[in-house]
């Protein structure tokens, strides 16, 4: 009979023989940058340091902090790793999936309709508004070329929203 090496899991201790472990790869956090101004940094830029200056800027607008992993390959066992779920709870796993990308799709479409809803109603209230101006205009009687030629461009760029596409099957 062969003799195997025991390995450990990772996750939960357990030892067993390596043909029935698995070797995955398991990340960790082990630092973290620091992008704070100190007392030292803010009296400096006061006092007209350059460097202290663009470092107390960058850490007012932005947060440029890195976190650090460090990856690792470990071994676990089959339950940790998760290599002895059965084919139904995979085939569940996949049902939910393909639902949750259905959803998506679905509400993805509705912001769609919303969108075009909205432009529309903005390409009414600006058609409205432009006529406005253009009466008061013609009441006035300041209509120009310099005035109607713009006029009439932003009439047809709203109308263009306005257009429905028939949608073919």
């Amino acid at each position: 009979m062969a003799q195997y090496a025991k390995k450990t899991c990772n996750t939960c201790g357990i030892r067993d023989i390596q043909p029935n472990m698995y070797r995955t790869e398991k990340s960790r956090k082990t630092g973290s940058s620091n992008n704070s101004v100190t007392m030292g940094n803010a009296l400096w830029a006061l006092a007209g340091n350059k460097a202290a200056l663009k470092k107390t800027k960058r850490s007012i607008v932005a947060n440029n902090r890195r976190t650090y992993t460090r990856r690792s390959i470990v071994w676990m066992c089959g339950d940790c790793s998760g290599e002895n779920e059965s084919a139904r709870v995979r085939v569940e796993k996949s049902a939910k999936k393909i639902e949750r990308k259905e959803r998506n799709a679905e509400y993805s479409g509705g912001f769609k309709k919303l969108c075009t809803t909205l432009f529309r109603g903005l390409a009414w209230s600006w058609l409205v508004l432009l006529v406005a101006s253009l009466t008061h205009s013609a009441s006035v009687g300041t209509i120009t070329p310099e005035v109607i030629i713009p006029a009439i461009v932003c009439l047809v760029l709203p109308c263009l929203f306005l257009y429905k596409v028939p949608k073919t099957t």
